[in-house]
């Protein structure tokens, strides 16, 4: 290696996976610089030799997460698990469901949030946002306002190479003015500040925001029409993504919906009594301009009910698999004293396998390992 130009031993390095790269660190101080400069893990994230997975995440609080987790390995999937430990002062009980970049995004009612890079054990808190500075001094008057908090969201703004956590929630309920408020954390200020003007719709605050695409969506909420509203993390503008109107026979229970993304597409999910269906946002007739809801998949829950019972209330969350496959992996979001599950669902065969079960499977995300970490 000390013989070929360092500009040849960067390209070999990239190739490498995440782990292999911490250890190699302790070289030379060059490999050092080099493998922890924002340049190359950039170009390791894209040429590196690790294959996305399925990460179970588990805070230190979760008393249900058993202290050693064995990975679990199919022919489809690698499902490992990892505990984060949030200091005392972030407290952190959530965990946003999109990773990006290998990155993870936690965060409580009251406290400062957490990102950490479960593969280096890099992590960085924030600071609460205005809002739950709002929540934390309004005590126990808080909870008699009956306000559903809102689901912190996670992404990245693709064009500026940055990471931004976003609170949208919908405001009269809080004696603010406007329809909702939005608050971006910028890591390079260390601050939140409000995105003016925020969305004029409404959103439904008690399901997940999805990163998708360079984008954060949420439902909104309507008395008549459920709609996706888009915020774009680089311009930091909102949009409803589609004039089309949702595939849902009018007014559905928020617990019934979700979003998710198979396929590399954005899709959304209905439950109904005895069916789920899903439905990508697909270009109609390969015109890419013109997109439509597609109706890409159908679960009986008739089967599932083997594990996930017959009474779940909230719709099947679905996570999409790397490669080739169609499959993806189903898991319920309830927790309970009961076992849950992560069943994997070939959609060609309408059959189910059993991944992994277990007293508490944390949060399922899909992740990739990598070296990027936020300064």
């Amino acid at each position: 290696m000390e013989q070929l130009h360092h500009d040849i031993v960067e390209r070999i390095l990239e190739r490498l996976t995440a782990k292999s790269l911490g250890r190699f660190k302790s070289v030379s101080r060059r490999w050092k610089s080099t493998i922890e400069s924002r340049y190359f893990q950039n170009r390791q994230l894209i040429c590196g030799g690790d294959d996305p997975q399925v990460l179970l995440v588990y805070l230190s609080c979760d008393v249900a997460a058993p202290p050693n987790i064995q990975p679990v390995v199919s022919d489809e999937a690698q499902v490992t698990a990892v505990k984060i430990t949030p200091t005392e002062s972030e407290n952190c009980t959530f965990v946003s469901q999109t990773s990006c970049d290998g990155l993870v995004c936690l965060y409580s009612f009251y406290d400062s949030g957490l990102v950490a890079n479960p593969t280096t054990g890099w992590s960085r808190c924030f600071p609460p946002s205005r809002l739950q500075q709002l929540i934390h001094g309004l005590q126990e008057k808080f909870f008699e306002l009956a306000y559903r908090f809102p689901l912190l969201g996670f992404g990245k703004d693709n064009l500026r190479d940055t990471y931004k956590p976003v609170f949208l929630y919908n405001s009269s309920e809080l004696g603010l003015d406007n329809v909702t408020t939005c608050e971006v954390f910028d890591f390079s200020a260390n601050s939140w500040r409000y995105v003016v003007p925020a969305s004029p719709h409404r959103i439904i605050a008690s399901r997940e925001p999805l990163y998708f695409d360079g984008s954060l969506h949420w439902f909104t909420e309507g008395q008549d029409e459920t709609k996706v509203l888009s915020f774009h993390l680089h311009s930091e503008t909102f949009q409803l993504i589609s004039n089309t109107p949702l595939p849902f026979p009018g007014r559905v229970h928020p617990e019934d919906i979700a979003l998710c993304s198979l396929s590399n597409r954005l899709c959304v999910s209905l439950k109904t009594d005895l069916l789920q269906l899903i439905w990508s946002f697909a270009p109609r007739n390969n015109n890419n301009n013109d997109k439509t809801w597609v109706k890409l998949y159908t679960i009986d829950l008739n089967t599932t009910s083997f594990w996930f019972g017959s009474t779940h209330t909230l719709a099947l969350s679905a996570l999409s698999l790397s490669g080739t496959t169609n499959k993806f992996l189903l898991y319920d979001r309830e927790y309970n004293e009961h076992k849950q599950h992560l069943v994997l669902h070939d959609p060609a065969t309408k059959s189910f396998d059993l991944l992994l079960s277990a007293k508490s499977i944390g949060l399922p995300l899909s992740y990739v390992q990598s070296l990027i970490s936020i300064y």
